[in-house]
């Protein structure tokens, strides 16, 4: 446990200082909570245990004594408690976000675009960052989101949008 102890403080030094890219300060929070679950027992909203305590569910006392995962790190950290959570969702449903460190999409903005692109859309957009294109996760989620449109006009048998009326032909 005193092994675990000392990364958690590491990560916790390295979180609060402040001079990590958003990438870097996802994958610091992902792995702090791995290793708090392995301490305390899985992560569960705050609401979720109150609600098992509430219904007569079984919860050890420790485990619901202890705070969040989300306010521990906070409160360790100097950081918001969204902040927190904006950085373990997109470890979470970023697949590669190692290998974005560094690269055109290590900012807040393309990180949260990029966590809505599917994994196989990931590793295209990545592998272009990676060798040095100026690529934009937010430009392919777009994209996405415009095939997207466009596939499911088709299959409904619309061109445009149902609100978009062109003139009449012999209109001048």
């Amino acid at each position: 446990m005193e092994a675990d102890d000392l990364v958690l403080a590491e990560i916790d030094e390295n979180l609060a200082r402040g001079d990590l890219s958003p990438a870097e300060r996802a994958i610091h929070v992902q792995r702090r909570k791995e290793i708090y679950e392995r301490v305390n027992g899985p992560a569960k909203a705050v609401g979720g245990r109150a609600r098992a305590e509430k219904a007569g569910e079984s919860v050890a006392s420790a485990k619901s004594a202890l705070a969040s995962f989300t306010t521990d790190t906070a409160q360790k950290t100097g950081q918001s408690k969204r902040k927190i959570q904006l950085d373990a969702q997109r470890a979470t449903k970023i697949t590669n976000i190692s290998d974005v460190v560094g690269t055109s999409l290590d900012k807040g903005h393309e990180l949260d675009a990029l966590a809505m692109l599917p994994p196989e859309r990931q590793e295209k957009v990545i592998a272009k960052a990676k060798a040095g294109e100026r690529v934009s996760a937010k430009v392919e989620a777009r994209k996405d989101r415009r095939a997207e449109i466009e596939q499911s006009g088709a299959l409904t048998g619309q061109t445009r949008p149902s609100h978009f009326k062109l003139a009449p032909q012999n209109w001048q």
